[in-house]
């Protein structure tokens, strides 16, 4: 691609943010739209996006984009297979998901595995709710309660992982 084509792209992703930012949800989605179109492998865009739609009750849009997503996106880094673990999420795909999310998780380090691990925790909480069988239930109850409680131990200033183990106890 040319380098008018990465300022354009980066351009449309800036502006799509300030739109965001200020509360214009259709420029935001229209300049989101046009970056994806200038550079379709960056995959917070496609996140931004997604986020924007969930942010208007637009759940139909936000599933659209994500399928999109996984049909077409490489990942790489340990950012882009967490992107792709949260896009199954919302797709209620909790196994692919889960798979996303430990490939994650073996790339990250730090605050960012914090986060991982306490996204794994929510799709095990989950699957509890969801699994007819009474051993699967255990078995993921007690996967979601060491995945929050092991959040907490790597990130103890993470709002994400205290609130998540909070939540396991009081549902």
């Amino acid at each position: 691609s040319s380098p008018v084509s990465f300022l354009s792209y980066e351009y449309y992703l800036r502006r799509a943010d300030e739109y965001f930012e200020s509360g214009n949800y259709l420029r935001a989605g229209l300049f989101y739209r046009l970056a994806i179109r200038l550079n379709p492998s960056f995959t917070k865009t496609y996140f931004n996006l997604a986020y924007l739609y969930e942010q208007q009750n637009k759940f139909n849009k936000m599933y659209e984009v994500f399928e999109i997503f996984v049909k077409s996106f490489r990942p790489i880094s340990a950012e882009d297979y967490f992107i792709l673990g949260y896009a199954y999420f919302r797709l209620k795909d909790y196994e692919q998901a889960e798979t996303y999310y430990h490939i994650a998780k073996q790339k990250a380090y730090g605050k960012n595995k914090a986060r991982i691990i306490s996204e794994l925790g929510r799709i095990y909480d989950r699957r509890k709710h969801i699994e007819q069988d009474n051993e699967l239930k255990e078995k993921f109850n007690k996967l979601a309660l060491e995945a929050f409680k092991k959040a907490v131990d790597l990130d103890k200033e993470s709002f994400n992982a205290h609130y998540n183990l909070g939540k396991y106890y009081f549902t």
